[in-house]
């Protein structure tokens, strides 16, 4: 009778263990091969790791895989409908601008040539282009936080407040005590921070606001601190929207860092917006749609504000979003087909150059076309290992014949210059994570005057930057070029 029981202590439990975890890999192969929607290299990559790594592979894939598990995209797909429905519920809202906006009929002359991209984007994302606004630009993160809080500290009737990043450090406090001083004075604060990009942020830094009754939000928050599944999918916007008059936007988040002050990646370049007219309240309305999915509840938008247009002029502006929740590639298909309109120049700004071939193929044929392509790149990299793979790429499209310029030190730019009449500014870098995974946002500018202050901003860049050419590429060691291929290898997983 006993030989008809297994005996458990002669069981070899480590490598039934080990049968376990490749059973568990196979299962993660076949969503990676037969479910998700991989590009080719990203797929096999990820079959690679998974087989030659049973156990360390299966967690790397959990915590970075690219696709969606199925309760996370229930949820995207419901937050689209949400945001669809939300905006719908807000047509009459919208009908005060959509009337001249919807796709207007009275562009300026020097906006012509973009009114192919100003359809695609209304087609495509539905982004209602409006026409009276008035964009500053800023280069100095400095002069654009003071003017940032003195504009929230005029504000009436309420403030909304969206980042990526938010640092405890002399900035974070500024704005903590900004948003404070607001919320006592009875102005309605609304704030919304990333899980990741705010993981320093204590509990203590958040109890006075509670107290004033700021409503405050943590987007796709983590039960462990220190693990989050939700990791690929952060909240990479930054919006700041007061009384519908004026918003702020573009790349820069809350810390001293955007100063220039830490040593690692001093100096530091960036560009943010700030907005006045009708695309403040299209601003505020992406507000409130991620507000109401992060909280899970269903506030009203506050109202058009026809004050905003006082200050505003006939300056064409789409605010267009993208993320997991939307139709794949929204900004990228945009940048790719405003790049393909060009016919004199195309100039790109980006911490991180990490195209997918779609994208590559785009710059390479401009270059070729005889447009002038110039992308300007950091100096110092934050991320070693991710520079390696933005050098690997910059020294191909050297060779198509882009011009690569590595500024100073860390450009945390996000912008596109197509010839003198579409600019864009915003969240959105050239890498795999902005392309898929992030959500993210962007305006886009249309006219000659506002293309011309970004060429100067641009020029005036290019004195401070290094020219990455071609002598520059072949000097190359053959270590730099293992470490970059190897990096550029690893590129579809992180």
């Amino acid at each position: 009778m006993s030989a008809m029981f297994l005996d458990l202590s002669q069981v070899d439990w480590g490598l039934v263990g080990l049968i376990f975890a490749y059973f568990l890999n196979f299962l993660a192969v076949i969503g990676v091969v037969f479910v998700e929607r991989r590009s080719q290299t990203s797929a096999i990559l990820w079959c690679i790791v998974l087989v030659i790594l049973p156990v360390v592979g299966l967690v790397f894939y959990i915590f970075l895989g690219k696709g969606p598990s199925f309760g996370r995209k229930k949820k995207f797909l419901n937050k689209y409908y949400k945001d669809n429905t939300y905006c719908k519920e807000m047509e009459n809202q919208i009908r005060l601008i959509s009337d001249r906006s919807h796709f207007p009929e009275e562009l300026p002359a020097d906006v012509e040539q973009s009114a192919d991209l100003i359809r695609y984007n209304l087609t495509f994302e539905g982004s209602l282009c409006s026409l009276y606004n008035r964009v500053r630009i800023y280069t100095d993160i400095n002069e654009q936080y003071d003017e940032m809080f003195e504009d929230i500290k005029k504000a009436k009737s309420f403030v909304n407040v969206l980042y990526y990043i938010i640092q405890p450090d002399e900035s974070g406090e500024r704005l903590r005590q900004a948003l404070l001083d607001k919320a006592r004075e009875g102005v309605h604060v609304r704030l919304v921070y990333d899980s990741m990009g705010g993981r320093h942020l204590y509990k203590e830094w958040f109890y006075e606001l509670e107290d004033e009754g700021v409503e405050i939000v943590e987007f796709f928050p983590s039960k462990l601190r220190f693990f989050n599944l939700n990791v690929n999918y952060r909240l990479h916007r930054k919006i700041v929207v007061i009384d519908n008059l004026v918003g702020y936007m573009g790349g820069a988040n809350i810390g001293d860092e955007y100063l220039g002050k830490q040593k690692k990646t001093r100096p530091w370049r960036d560009t943010h917006l700030r907005l006045e007219g009708e695309s403040v309240f299209l601003l505020n309305l992406r507000f409130m749609q991620d507000f109401n999915f992060a909280k899970g509840c269903d506030q009203e938008p506050q109202p058009f504000n026809p004050d905003c247009l006082k200050e505003a002029e006939q300056l064409p502006v789409q605010i267009i979003s993208d993320g997991p929740d939307t139709a794949e590639g929204i900004i990228e298909s945009c940048y790719i087909k405003a790049i393909y309109s060009a016919r004199k120049r195309v100039w790109i700004q980006t911490p991180y150059l990490i195209p997918d071939e779609v994208f590559l193929e785009a710059l390479k044929s401009a270059a070729r076309s005889g447009i002038d392509v110039r992308i300007m790149i950091p100096g110092r990299p934050d991320k070693k290992f991710v520079y390696y793979c933005t050098l690997s790429y910059a020294a191909e499209l050297a060779e198509a014949g882009c011009k690569i310029y590595k500024w100073e030190g860390f450009i945390h730019s996000k912008t596109l210059l197509v010839d003198d009449g579409i600019s864009s500014v915003g969240s959105f870098n050239i890498d795999i994570r902005s392309f898929k995974l992030n959500f993210e946002l962007t305006a886009f500018i249309y006219g000659a005057d506002f293309g011309r202050q970004m060429a100067g901003i641009y020029e005036a860049d290019i004195e401070r930057s290094t020219l990455y050419d071609m002598e520059a590429v072949r000097k190359r060691s053959l270590w730099q070029r293992f470490k970059e291929r190897l990096m550029r290898l690893a590129s579809p997983i992180f």
